[in-house]
């Protein structure tokens, strides 16, 4: 960016600081967190590019009040907060869970709030979007996610009003998501890599190491998990009813848990504890549960996630076979239950009983 731009929005970006735009979104209600880094300082010390990008207010007010509460101290990109106790506008970017439009906006104290769905509202850039139809060359494409890539046009707000009256000093504050050989890939765990390039400013790299060797980043939630066990597994009606099984399961990056339970919806049912090291519930099976399959429902700032069991009830059944008596364990409701209760040991019939050799030997008188 040409410095006499820069000192240009200088003054906006001072102001926008201070928590005047009311268009940014609510940086809680945002699920990118953490900092992006563009351009560098000239051997003068000063600024020959954008410099950090805060993605979500809330790395500067951690707990969400409207109030800078991080040390402007602070190492690596939380310098570049306002000092504390400074009003600081919400704002921050969303990325869908799935495939769709990336909205809202992060902020440089360079350059000011960087939009990152541009052609969502022309009147906010005083209609200035109305000049760029579609096929015209420039940028029509707001920023999508398709897989884990993004892809399209995220542009810096004061450069485009600029522009819409006539002093932009040519430039118009475009940033492309994705190009030849570069682009912004998102990882299993919710980190967002490489960079995003600007004709004005060059790259703007989502996840790197500051000169302090500080690591620095994107970060959309990490994807949820959550796994239900049973133990036990089977419920042997052979010994007195009642008995319990005991439901286990542990998770993470999930906020909130929902049993169910099929066909005996009662049976195990309702909100859930998420403690990420495991919580438990003891279950109650008697004679008129078959096969009782219960299900774990998780969600989190990542979506949903869930994990089912089954337990099934049935007997020891005992018949003889070859003079042997054998057990084998029959789920109630593949044969009668009164009947496989009742064929829980071997009487003494012609199949179990010993057999003679087939060797004969003459017996004296």
């Amino acid at each position: 960016m040409k410095r006499g731009i820069l000192a240009v929005f200088g003054v906006c970006a001072v102001v926008l600081a201070m928590g005047a735009a009311g268009k940014a979104h609510a940086g809680t209600a945002d699920n990118i967190v953490g900092w992006l880094w563009g351009g560098a300082q000239d051997a003068t010390g000063i600024s020959s590019g954008i410099n950090w990008v805060s993605m979500n207010s809330l790395n500067c007010d951690i707990n969400g009040d409207g109030v800078m509460n991080r040390a402007s101290g602070d190492a690596g990109a939380s310098a570049d907060c306002p000092i504390d106790g400074t009003t600081v506008a919400n704002y921050g970017v969303s990325v869908p869970l799935t495939d769709g439009a990336v909205t809202g906006y992060a902020y440089s104290k360079n350059v000011g709030y960087i939009d990152f769905a541009p052609h969502s509202d022309c009147a906010k850039y005083a209609g200035a979007c109305d000049a760029y139809p579609v096929g015209s060359g420039y940028p029509t494409t707001d920023v999508m996610r398709t897989g884990n890539n993004l892809s399209g046009w995220a542009r810096i707000v004061d450069i485009a009003k600029a522009g819409a009256a006539g002093n932009s000093g040519g430039n118009a504050g475009w940033i492309k998501m994705s190009g030849t050989g570069y682009g912004i890939a998102i990882g299993a765990d919710g980190k967002l890599g490489g960079y995003a390039w600007s004709n004005e400013f060059g790259a703007l790299n989502f996840s790197g190491l500051a000169s302090d060797g500080t690591p620095y980043g994107a970060q959309m939630p990490g994807l949820p998990s959550v796994t239900l066990n049973a133990d036990p597994l089977t419920i042997n009606v052979d010994n007195p009813l009642p008995q319990a099984t005991h439901l286990t399961w542990s998770g993470s990056n999930i906020t909130s848990c929902t049993a169910s339970t099929a066909p005996d919806a009662a049976l195990w049912t309702g909100l859930k504890a998420t403690a990420s090291v495991g919580s438990g519930d003891a279950v109650t099976i008697d004679s008129s549960h078959l096969t009782e399959n219960f299900t774990l429902t998780c969600t989190g700032p990542g979506g949903p996630a869930t994990s089912s069991v089954s337990v099934t009830t049935g007997c020891n059944k005992k018949a003889c076979s070859n003079e042997v008596c054998a057990s084998t364990f029959m789920v109630t409701g593949t044969v009668d239950n009164a009947t496989c209760v009742a064929q829980t040991t071997c009487s003494a019939d012609s199949d179990c009983a010993p057999r003679s050799s087939g060797t004969w030997t003459e017996v004296a008188p």
